[in-house]
């Protein structure tokens, strides 16, 4: 049954009740301007709205697409959740477009569609032709923010998440997620075995979405990175040009470190702790230092022409254990012949790379934000289609509210 308003705030214009917005929707209107105002989504639109020659009436499928950008910024989690939350609160059944009805004369009804009509856009939302709309919608948003901030994606960040998937081991209704293991510390081992799947994204250090990839739970970090790396090169084009990208362990490889390096791009990934030994096979530290019988050596300069690191050794006429002789003093190092062990363009350990890796944690906060506001991991979908696009509207409905911010400090800016 519908659901008749008894607000006695509203008021009645033109024969018709209207419900006045509400003060706290302030922002997810202000992010529905920017996603739907966008061309794909506008073909999205289009496209869904088509009817078909045989069959009923196509309820209007652009207010369920509101709903569900709302949704994801409300931290909604499931379609019945949609459903009743259109029900009880009338402010965000006008803000997403429902009609109002006045059959009484005295007060409005709203028709929401129901739990199955709600389904069936969701899944239409997963032909091929509208999910490469979503990610073109996607790639849009990221080209405005390169021109709000121009400083933009010059330092990226690299990482992913867990999303659980709605089933279980025994169960087996989700053959494609597998199992991952996340930091955690209720456990007693510090790990937590997460059945589902992964989301692997780059992000600008400040935690603005670039692009991401969906895998299985079981994939491993560090092959992702060339597919993400030709991913956002492949939306953007020549505009995706970072300077740096940092990464946790996960992706420490000597073939990551490469890319990056070939690219132009200063690799930030700690390495991973290869044995207990403080000095990295006796002869440098773990951040590329050489080291003169157990003593590390101090950085002079760097050659700007050949990129070769000049070292010395720290105490003057120093004699190594088993030598009759003084130490050469000075050692260059040559960063092309390991950039994993020395680092590229930024010398690994240096004051510079320590405060540019310190923006890795932006994209944490992009995860801890999606899982608390918009409800990535609180949902009943199973499968990888279905998990796929709920992580994709769920950035979609993120990049609207960073792209309607930015646009109001633009403005704030200009006044």
């Amino acid at each position: 049954m519908p659901w008749r308003v008894t607000d006695p705030v509203s008021i009645r214009q033109e024969g018709l009740y209207e419900v006045p917005a509400s003060p706290y929707l302030v922002e997810e209107r202000e992010a529905l301007e920017q996603v739907l105002g966008t061309y794909s989504l506008r073909r999205i639109v289009e496209g869904m709205s088509v009817e078909s020659p045989v069959g009923r009436r196509k309820l209007p499928r652009e207010p369920m697409l509101r709903a569900f950008i709302i949704a994801r910024l409300r931290g909604i989690p499931t379609i019945k959740g949609i459903v009743r939350e259109l029900s009880d609160n009338p402010a965000m059944a006008e803000l997403c477009g429902f009609d109002v009805i006045d059959s009484t004369g005295s007060l409005p009804v709203y028709r929401i569609p129901s739990r199955r009509t709600f389904g069936r856009v969701f899944k239409d939302l997963q032909r091929p032709e509208f999910w490469k709309l979503l990610e073109e919608c996607m790639a849009e948003f990221t080209s405005r923010q390169y021109e709000s901030l121009p400083d933009f994606g010059k330092h990226i960040a690299i990482d992913s998440t867990t999303i659980k998937t709605y089933s279980n081991r025994r169960s087996r209704t989700d053959p494609e997620a597998s199992p991952s293991f996340k930091h955690s510390v209720k456990s007693a081992n510090g790990k937590d075995m997460v059945l589902g799947y992964k989301y692997h994204v780059i992000t600008d250090t400040r935690g603005y979405f670039i692009t991401g990839i969906v895998t299985p739970g079981s994939q491993h970090d560090s092959p992702m990175l060339p597919e993400l790396m030709e991913k956002a090169r492949g939306m953007l084009g020549d505009r995706f040009a970072p300077e740096s990208a940092s990464a946790d362990r996960a992706y420490d490889a000597k073939a990551n470190h490469e890319l990056l390096h070939s690219n132009g791009i200063a690799p930030l990934i700690p390495m991973r702790k290869m044995s207990k030994n403080k000095l990295r096979r006796g002869k440098y530290t773990d951040d590329g230092v050489p080291v003169c019988d157990g003593i590390e050596m101090e950085y002079v300069c760097t050659d700007i022409k050949t990129g070769r690191r000049l070292y010395r050794c720290p105490e003057d006429n120093h004699i190594p254990k088993g030598q009759m002789l003084p130490c050469a003093g000075e050692v260059e190092v040559d960063p092309k012949e390991d950039i994993r062990l020395f680092g590229g363009a930024i010398r690994r350990g240096s004051p510079e790379y320590k405060e540019k890796y310190r923006g890795r944690y932006g994209v944490e906060r992009l995860f801890a934000w999606w899982k608390q506001r918009c409800a990535l991991e609180r949902h009943y979908f199973r499968g990888k289609a279905n998990i796929e696009l709920h992580t994709m509207l769920t950035a979609l409905a993120y990049q609207g509210r960073q792209t309607a911010r930015l646009s109001g400090a633009a403005a704030d800016r200009a006044a």
